[in-house]
């Protein structure tokens, strides 16, 4: 779990975590150059459950980079991203656990998430789709982000020979890790469940839907060899673009809804 100045979330989601009793875990908690009371609250969820071990940046160094600390901090075999403002769902880290373990072939297991909204309020009747192995593969290909990141386990060893996370891409570093772990389709497991509850911010505003997309765009390009060649032209070329209005409609009329 990377943090940076989450004081009013990480409390809920550490504890989500811990309330997971069946499962040998342990926390590992990076606050990135906070400046609010996040650090304090993870030394004192560390206080009261020995599991949580907890990090910290002197200066704010990007949540790729504190994530990156953490796969090479950690002791177990596997890995399951957890943010800090987002809810693990009960029986969560057991579920995939018991996939990821009674199979070897595999190295990443992922599921669905329920949303929550800015102020924390639930949406049981939104889920996030989850990709099956074949499709999660097809947008790969595509340079496409297949799964929601805190669904996700994996093994520590492929994300280490990988090289963890791509910390140049400030944006799409979910998709950037994706990519060099080069998936294939045997080594894909989804849970048919919702693992997390996943918040969402607000309407975006057009600037911010270009600068995600400038940074998929990033993530290709830098991280292209199991890219297909639309996806490649996507990256070098400006139809990225072209999907910003549409992507902004989309998420009006959504936020409408609510």
């Amino acid at each position: 779990m990377a943090a940076h100045n989450e004081e009013g979330t990480i409390g809920d989601s550490i504890q989500s975590i811990l309330a997971e009793s069946s499962v040998d875990l342990e926390l590992l908690v990076c606050a990135d150059g906070c400046t609010d009371g996040t650090l304090d609250i993870v030394r004192e969820a560390a206080e009261r459950d020995a599991r949580v071990r907890v990090f910290a940046n002197r200066t704010a160094l990007g949540s790729g980079a504190s994530r990156n600390r953490l796969i090479r901090e950690a002791r177990g075999t596997y890995l399951a991203v957890q943010d800090a403002d987002d809810i693990s769902l009960p029986g969560r880290l057991a579920k995939q656990m018991n996939i990821i373990s009674g199979d070897s072939a595999l190295t990443l297991v992922a599921g669905s998430a329920r949303i929550l909204d800015t102020a924390g309020v639930r949406a049981e009747e939104r889920l996030l789709p989850v990709a099956s192995p074949q499709e999660a593969v097809r947008m790969l290909r595509q340079g496409r982000m297949p799964f929601v990141h805190p669904t996700v386990l994996l093994k520590r060893d492929a994300a280490l020979q990988c090289g963890g996370y791509d910390v140049a891409c400030v944006r799409a570093q979910d998709l950037a890790l994706m990519l060099r772990l080069n998936l294939s389709e045997s080594e894909i497991a989804i849970v048919d469940d919702s693992l997390v509850m996943y918040r969402l911010p607000g309407q975006r505003s057009l600037g911010a839907i270009a600068r995600n997309l400038k940074g998929r765009r990033l993530a290709i390009q830098r991280n292209s060899s199991g890219v297909s060649l639309p996806g490649r032209l996507f990256a070098l070329g400006p139809l990225w673009m072209i999907r910003v209005i549409p992507t902004w409609l989309v998420e009006r009329h959504r936020w409408r809804r609510r």
